[in-house]
């Protein structure tokens, strides 16, 4: 069994793909993901999708970055915009088309809600 960290992938959603068929994980592997999913690549909503599959046939666990935190202050605590938009909100929110198509993907939505903000593997936190 391998365990692997993988982290700031940042909607780089052909990267991402490269590096998993790289590692070429089994079932019995572990994927370790760091957060900042999100944010300044051209295509967040592809990113997630494929994180989605990907979890379908491989061991994954899916931490909570800054960028999921800002996306998740403004859709549920109705935090103003700003702060998200300087590390590159328009950028995800274009790969879903506009911010309530965002909002309304509730798969997606569960996704980011569900991350976790820390994971204990064995000895290593």
């Amino acid at each position: 069994m391998g365990v692997w960290a993988i982290g700031d992938i940042h909607g780089c959603l052909r990267a991402l793909e490269r590096l998993i068929e790289r590692i070429s994980p089994g079932e019995y592997d572990k994927l370790i993901f760091l957060g900042d999913y999100i944010d300044r690549g051209p295509d967040a909503k592809g990113v997630v999708d494929f994180l989605l599959q990907l979890s379908r046939r491989t061991q994954c666990v899916f931490l909570r970055g800054n960028h999921e935190q800002m996306l998740l202050d403004v859709i549920d605590n109705n935090d103003d915009i700003f702060l998200w938009n300087l590390n590159g909100a328009q950028a995800t929110i274009r790969s879903y088309g506009n911010l309530i198509q965002l909002e309304t993907n509730e798969e997606h939505m569960n996704f980011y809600r569900n991350t976790k903000y820390y994971h204990i593997e064995g000895k290593y936190l």
